[in-house]
């Protein structure tokens, strides 16, 4: 195990006495801190669970503790542990990864030993808000587990800027009392970092002239658009819409955060302006990152598909679209002899279009970055010529980018180099290239720092410093005003974010009386599908005093009562099984085994919400039709209701209203229900084959079906009734007359009787 540095022994000290939440500067060896807690609690003696875990990462972390020779590694919860050996996989201690599913289950239905659990490591703190899983776990934990720790890490300094008191809310679902801020300007990490500093050589490449113009004019056309988007969008925040923020990584969520709950209601005019804004940012790299001649056949295939598919993008018509283009061209040819365009006459210009295209040169200009590595390759080839020491790991050359944020903290222990050439002005690797120059005090190390002076690239690395640096400031004003309640840690009864409903919801409010007696309260309950825990739903259910019991179900996903059977679906699901006829199939099971089958639509008011374009509603049924799908759907399932909520706090609402005064569902009976059970309602005591059948037919429907089956055991018996019977039996002469001309009258007869009354 790497030692760790000084203010990582202090962060680690202090996280370790105290509960908290960390937030480092990116960069600054998160994962180190948690790789540290992880080789503490890798025995059988604890048992400690990790949440937030990507498996890339957690494959990271136990590669990492095997390497340094630790025996007892961390192990996963997987679906191929049965159920029934769960319990002993927890008892058997140690540091468990597991998905946040299976963990809320298995705390729901007591398959962890939740009293022997040694504590909770959160990772990406930032992340937990309090409707989704890992916020749920944790309430759960603290209700059960006075005693155990939470330790919370994140890196993500910025994303504690959004919204208001963020970082408060985020403690306050973490159940901790403590802020540990360590960002790059602290005195302890500042003064131990500049002890050991790298050497640095910084080389500010030159950009080509014709890259200058590009830039220039693609900078052009990005404010054009931005203030074309704040002319037809006023509310949106002037300060976000900026060019600066514009050019950085994080701007396609910025903007989408603002418009995606009013994306239906928006024009095809600000959608362009969003998908233009995301080109245009999209050029920008490219003219850095790529060669000449993939940054021409962008901008060509771009101006090809506006050909092809009419899309009026306006920016490829301003001035600077031109010069950009102009320049673009020019980086990878020219023509020979300009004054042939102006020879030919009629038939002659084609001919003279050929010959222009026959004598162009080409210019492929060279990327000045290309340039500069390839100096930079030179003098350190040189410089091992002259040294004594050859061949060994130190001399080999790392300009390794990627995804992968642990990518270039593999490469640099596997390889130890002397030399490291950063092509590219990423901030987490420059915070890593330090961490790492820290941690072998003596050792040299020479960073070649590769960046375009004065270019969209340089912006967006000061942008995204000058961003961290505010985010720290603001949250260090927030820690000194901030109010933590001494009841926050849960370890007492005294939190109400432990209590499930202020009100006593989880009691039945039924006080009719029953011989003499008054009746005792039931404890709610709700059955819920297996596959909706990926979803916020059950916490919020579960917030409001509902015992949720989690089952594989395989007709409904919500068993509110005996008699209600909820199928929830968000707009994607709801086309999307309206369009494959997934939905008609549940719609039929639900309908066949329950009284009150209920299909609830929930969409996310953060998200656009709308089934068909704006001002496309049309009075005809149409098969393509989202809302003619609904509408034939209520129409063959009459019992069928469906609800419409705006957000899952609504549902969990709704449900409880659902279920006041009715009895609880049985869980063995809802997973005994499939889509071919035998076991029906005692309601349902016909063949649903018959039924549908008689539903077919005309003068029969939902109310008056159940009626002529109690009176007719079978088809054969129907046919031999009179008018007048079946007028008595359906309550409704017309109906009856529907009926017995449809099973009597032949085709010929039907359409002579039509003419007749014509």
């Amino acid at each position: 195990m790497a030692v760790l540095l000084e203010h990582e022994s202090q962060i680690f000290l202090d996280l370790f006495h105290q509960d908290g939440l960390v937030v480092c500067a990116r960069g600054l060896g998160i994962d180190r801190l948690l790789l540290r807690f992880l080789r503490l609690y890798c025995e059988p003696a604890s048992l400690v669970l990790v949440l937030n875990t990507s498996p890339a990462e957690e494959e990271y972390f136990i590669d990492q503790l095997r390497s340094d020779g630790v025996v007892h590694l961390p192990r996963r919860v997987t679906n191929e542990i049965t159920n029934n050996t769960r319990y002993e996989f927890y008892t058997q201690g140690g540091v468990i990864f597991a998905t946040s599913r299976i963990l809320v289950v298995d705390f729901l239905t007591d398959r962890i030993p939740a009293n022997l659990i040694t504590g909770i490591l959160v990772y990406k703190a930032h992340r937990i808000i309090e409707s989704c899983q890992e916020a749920f776990i944790l309430r759960l934990y603290r209700q059960k587990n006075k005693q155990g720790f939470i330790k919370a890490f994140t890196d993500n300094a910025v994303a504690f800027n959004t919204g208001f008191c963020h970082v408060e809310r985020v403690m306050r679902n973490l159940f901790v009392r403590k802020l540990y801020l360590w960002p790059r300007f602290h005195i302890a990490v500042n003064s131990f970092l500049e002890k050991h500093k790298p050497e640095v050589v910084e080389i500010h490449v030159s950009m080509t002239p014709a890259m200058r113009a590009i830039q220039t004019s693609v900078l052009d056309i990005l404010n054009a658009c931005l203030r074309e988007l704040k002319r037809y969008n006023p509310a949106l925040e002037v300060e976000d819409l900026s060019l600066e923020n514009a050019i950085g990584k994080p701007f396609d969520k910025t903007i989408r955060h603002y418009l995606d709950p009013l994306w239906h209601q928006l024009g095809a005019k600000t959608k362009s302006l969003v998908q233009d804004l995301k080109i245009l940012r999209t050029l920008l790299l490219y003219l850095t990152q790529y060669d000449c001649v993939t940054f021409l056949n962008l901008l060509e295939s771009l101006k090809a598909s506006e050909k092809a598919f009419g899309e009026n993008s306006g920016w490829l018509f301003l001035d600077a679209s031109t010069s950009m283009f102009v320049n673009a061209r020019a980086r990878v040819y020219r023509i020979a002899d300009e004054k042939l365009n102006q020879k030919g006459k009629g038939s002659e210009k084609s001919d003279v279009k050929k010959e222009n295209e026959l004598k162009r040169e080409l210019v492929l200009e060279s990327n000045p970055k290309w340039e500069a590595l390839r100096e930079v390759l030179k003098e350190i080839e040189n410089e091992n010529k002259n040294s004594e020491d050859l061949g060994g790991p130190g001399e080999r050359i790392l300009n390794d980018g990627c995804s992968d944020p642990y990518a270039l903290t593999r490469v640099l222990h596997e390889v130890e180099p002397r030399y490291v050439v950063l092509y590219d002005a990423e901030l987490t690797f420059v915070r890593q290239l330090e961490i790492y120059k820290a941690s072998r005090p003596g050792k040299p190390l020479r960073v070649y720092f590769l960046i375009y002076g004065g270019s969209t690239e340089e912006q967006r690395y000061l942008t995204a410093l000058r961003k961290e640096k505010e985010a720290f400031e603001k949250l260090i004003r927030e820690k000194a005003s901030m109010v933590i309640p001494e009841e926050r840690e849960g370890r007492d009864e005294t939190n109400l974010d432990l209590v499930r409903d202020a009100k006593p919801a989880s009691a039945s409010t039924d006080t009719r009386k029953a011989g003499g007696q008054e009746q005792k309260s039931v404890q709610q309950t709700v059955i819920v599908d297996m596959r909706e825990f990926r979803s916020e739903l059950p916490s919020l259910i579960h917030r409001r005093g509902i015992d949720i019991e989690p089952v594989t179900l395989e007709v409904g996903d919500y068993i509110l009562t005996p008699d209600i059977c909820v199928e929830r679906k968000s707009i994607s699901d709801l086309i999307g099984s309206l369009n494959n006829g997934r939905l008609y199939t549940q719609c039929i099971s639900m309908s066949r085994y329950y009284k009150r089958p209920i299909l609830l639509i929930e969409f996310d008011p953060n998200k656009s919400f709308s089934l068909i374009p704006r001002g496309s509603l049309h009075q005809e049924i149409s098969s393509n039709d989202v809302t003619s799908k609904l509408t034939l759907l209520t129409l063959h399932f009459p019992k069928l209701r469906i609800l419409w909520c705006p957000s899952p706090h609504a549902t969990a609402e709704l449900f409880e209203e659902l279920k006041q005064n009715h009895p609880q569902p049985d869980a063995e009976t809802a997973m005994a229900v499939t889509a071919d059970s035998e076991i029906l309602p005692e309601s349902d005591k016909y063949n649903p084959g018959p039924q549908d059948f008689l539903l077919k037919m005309p003068g029969i429907n939902a109310k008056n079906c159940r009626a002529l089956m109690n009176h007719v055991k079978s088809i054969a018996e129907l046919v031999t009734l009179s008018k007048d019977e079946l007028s008595k039996i359906l309550g409704n002469a017309a109906n009856a007359t529907q009926l017995f001309d449809f099973i009597h009258l032949t085709y010929r007869d039907a359409i002579s009787k039509g003419k007749s009354k014509r």
